[in-house]
């Protein structure tokens, strides 16, 4: 289930838009399986797919969009996140609209039967990417999670990152 959103609420999430997703990959072991031409956009279950092996695998999502905003608005959303040198520019411009484009990776780790495998510290080659260094499963509530941030392969110094836990309980 693909949960898209504000907050993982279910009243937030998003409908799954297909022509937007430039990728959606399953790696279980050394096997790559292309998701996208059998995910179904037509409900909230995404994808039924029957898993080959057991271990770990991993989903990878990737999404291209954009939205377009009254100049204003952008401009306070630039100040609000401290970019007061491109709020000015943006200011001095004559654009009564502005076009944001975003790009979205998201990668899934799940275990199947049992949590062994090397999956979780794959790199997949993205510009941007998270890789966690240790298995989580084998993990107990509370341990840290270490993981790489790497740009273009390489790990960033000094990168934020913010990563959020799902519950059972939200």
């Amino acid at each position: 289930h693909l949960l898209s959103g504000n907050e993982f609420k279910p009243e937030n999430e998003f409908k799954f838009a297909t022509a937007k997703a430039t990728k959606f990959m399953l790696y279980e072991g050394s096997k790559k399986t292309d998701l996208s031409k059998v995910s179904n956009s037509a409900d909230s279950s995404l994808l039924v797919y029957e898993l080959q092996n057991s271990g770990l695998a991993l989903f990878e999502l990737v999404r291209d969009d954009e939205t377009e905003s009254e100049s204003n608005k952008f401009i306070r959303a630039l100040e609000s996140e401290g970019l007061d040198k491109m709020a000015e520019e943006a200011r001095a411009s004559s654009q009564q609209y502005f076009v944001e484009k975003y790009h979205q990776s998201s990668k899934t780790l799940i275990s199947v039967d049992k949590a062994n495998g090397k999956d979780f510290d794959k790199p997949l080659g993205e510009e941007y990417e998270i890789v966690i260094q240790q298995n989580p499963y084998k993990s107990s509530y509370g341990d840290d999670v270490t993981a790489q941030v790497l740009f273009k392969g390489k790990p960033m110094k000094d990168a934020v990152v913010m990563q959020y836990v799902r519950t059972l309980n939200g």
